[in-house]
């Protein structure tokens, strides 16, 4: 029940972040301004159809459209993956992409984890972010307590969910001169 379509593009400019990225025992969407990643079992379940050696690309907008921030239930046949609602109603079906033709097609996704900063938190004494994306995040993580970390003027602020292993990021306003 995540709207991960929040997270990712829309635009024509850059394909690859039209879509949901699931790899390495993750999801991942981003739009260049904002990013989140889950580990698998947050956005399928425990026993959810994907292993960490799992790499398959899901169109952002067939996420919506079809309702699988809505579902319960995932399973995998394939290439297709199908999502269940409450009662096991079927709430719809997606044909996923793998690697490699994603990779032929569409071209490379965004290293997520290259950007996710390490370096020492600093305290800050400005800020300024969109609170549109901020409202994406948060409806895309779908928690209720969240905790900021910054690393200094004009760097990525990360977002963490407290009661899950979710990150997010997102990209100050920079300031004008």
């Amino acid at each position: 029940m995540k709207k991960l379509h929040l997270a990712a593009g829309n635009d024509d400019f850059r394909q690859s972040q039209k879509y949901i990225q699931i790899k390495g025992g993750f999801v991942y969407a981003t739009n260049s301004h904002v990013f989140v990643k889950f580990p698998l079992n947050e956005v399928f379940g425990e026993n959810g159809p994907f292993n960490q050696d799992s790499e398959f690309y899901i169109l952002a907008s067939n996420w919506k459209q079809v309702g699988f921030d809505k579902a319960l239930k995932f399973t995998k046949d394939s290439e297709f993956l199908t999502a269940y609602g409450k009662k096991d109603t079927v709430l719809g079906l997606i044909k996923m992409m793998d690697a490699e033709t994603f990779k032929k097609e569409i071209g490379n996704y965004p290293p997520i984890d290259s950007i996710i900063p390490t370096t020492e938190l600093v305290e800050i004494t400005k800020i300024s972010f969109n609170p549109k994306l901020l409202k994406d995040i948060t409806d895309c993580l779908d928690s209720e307590r969240y905790s900021f970390e910054f690393r200094g003027e004009n760097k990525i602020i990360m977002i963490k969910a407290l009661d899950s292993e979710v990150v997010a990021g997102i990209m100050p306003v920079m300031p004008l001169k």
